[in-house]
Parts: C-alpha cells; structure tokens; sequence
C-alpha cells in the first residue's frame, strides 16, 4: 500500500496504542511529526499533546511529549528532582519542562523519548532537549498519539509520517501509515506484535509520501 503521511486535526483526532509501559523503566517512543499548533493551555499539566499517556490521578506516574506556543513541553509526573527547565505543578514530583525548541515551523521532524533506569531523555531531531532523572516508572495502561488525556480535550494538530515503540529492547509497536490506515482509521503494526493502534474522530486527512529509493 502507498505510504501516506495522516493529519491529525487537533480536535478530535488521536490514536490509541494497545500497549501497557507500567512497571518498566526500558522504553523509548520516536514520532515524526510536522505541526504548525500554535496553542497553548492555562493548565500546566496538559498542553496539546503530540504522545504519551496520561491517567487523570493523582500521583499519576504520568509522560508526555506536547507543544506549547508552537515549542516542544515535557509534562513528566515521575517524580525525582526538578529538571533543567522544569517548574513543579505541584508537591507530588510532577513537573512541567519548556524546552525553548520550535516544532510548529511545518517541517518534519522526530521526536524521542528514551527511558532507562534512573534516566528518562527527550531529544529533538537527534539533540537532546531535555534529562529527568525519575523516582518512578510510568503508569501507563496504554500510549496515545496526538492526546493524552480525552477528558481534558488537549489535542494536538500534527501530521503523523511515522512511530515506533520499543519496550524492553524490542520493538512493540511500528506505525507508517498507509491509505488503507486511513480508510480504516487504523495504524497497522509492522513490528509483528499485531498491537495496531486505532484512530479515533473525525474523517483523516492523508497525502501520499514519495517513496527514496537507495
């Protein structure tokens, strides 16, 4: 099937990935992405949301990779000490991080978050951004593209090329959309695991991607 990019609108769009990253501190998560979201939020917690997970509890163990005004925001609720950046939201170790990184130019860009023991990385386009040094691994049952939190509606506009999960060493979950994705508002796993992910809103808006030949 035709590769195709998949623009998710900022509203109502996100899509859920059926795998659990509770209780394991071996994970990494890599979007590429290109965005032109210029919003931002009153709410420290929850900015527009590019992925993550978020529970809604309290001492939630939550992570998310979002935008504020157009920049790269780290929302981390693992606790440890404050990070380079960061401004507690409230005494429970959760913190909100401005990285100072521009993403909504409209070009394509990846982002990555890299979890190890006692270390939790974010880099942009291979240059780190930002160092948590966690208390606490994630709770989190499952992991969204594009909102971390339906209740809250902080989605985020963005333009999906690609997304890779690996928990433990391995690869869990490997997204590049096709046209038949869209169609059926599904991710299709490449990984193997059969962990597709499903979309959920709106109609999707796709474009088809040019395909390099080595």
């Amino acid at each position: 099937f035709q590769p195709v990019s998949i623009t998710f609108d900022g509203k109502t769009n996100y899509a859920k990935i059926p795998v659990s990253l509770t209780d394991t501190a071996d994970w990494s998560a890599e979007l590429t992405f290109e965005t032109t979201e210029n919003r931002s939020e009153s709410n420290i917690y929850h900015q527009h949301c590019l992925f993550g997970y978020d529970t809604s509890n309290f001492l939630s163990q939550d992570f998310h990779v979002d935008t504020k005004n157009g920049k790269l925001y780290i929302f981390s609720g693992v606790g440890g000490e404050t990070p380079i950046g960061g401004t507690p939201t409230n005494d429970n170790g959760d913190y909100g991080i401005d990285t100072g990184v521009t993403v909504n130019d409209g070009k394509r860009h990846t982002v990555k978050a890299v979890s190890t023991t006692g270390k939790l990385e974010v880099y942009c386009d291979n240059v780190l951004t930002t160092t948590i040094y966690p208390a606490k691994t994630l709770n989190a049952n499952a992991f969204y593209i594009g909102c971390s939190k339906i209740s809250e509606s902080v989605f985020g506009q963005l333009t999906l090329y690609s997304f890779k999960l690996i928990k433990n060493g391995k690869t869990v979950a490997e997204y590049e959309p096709t046209v038949k994705d869209a169609a059926l508002k599904t991710l299709t796993d490449k990984s193997g695991n059969g962990n597709d992910a499903t979309l959920y809103g709106n109609v999707y808006e796709y474009k088809a991607v040019d395909i390099l030949f080595n």
